[in-house]
């Protein structure tokens, strides 16, 4: 799962992983790993979406400029 552009610290893209210590948010650029108290909150104030999606709606808006 992907939030394009969510990271508080770079404005990265933030991506949810998991290993063997449990689920975690972290920031494509710059590393940050977001605490569980800003993982719950990120959730619930943005909703998430696959990157495909995110290209073909930037697609769609080039085409209509």
């Amino acid at each position: 799962m992907f939030w394009l552009k969510g990271c508080s610290r770079c404005g990265g893209d933030l991506y949810r992983e998991e290993d063997i210590y449990g689920k975690h948010v972290c920031c494509l650029q710059c590393g940050r790993d977001l605490t569980a108290a800003q993982a719950t909150a990120l959730g619930s104030k943005a909703k998430a979406r696959p990157a495909t999606a995110a290209v073909s709606q930037r697609r769609e808006r080039q085409r209509v400029a």
